[in-house]
C-alpha cells in the first residue's frame, strides 16, 4: 500500500512539473528515482 502512495505523490509531482516550463515529467522522474 505505502509503494503505491509514493507512485501516486510522484505522478502528482511529475504532473505538476509538467506544467512548469523548462520542467519535464521525465526530469522529475530521474530526479525522485
Amino acid at each position: 500500500m505505502k509503494e503505491s502512495v509514493g507512485i501516486f505523490a510522484r505522478g502528482i509531482c511529475m504532473g505538476a512539473a509538467d506544467v512548469v516550463p523548462g520542467v519535464s515529467g521525465g526530469t522529475m522522474a530521474l530526479i525522485l528515482g
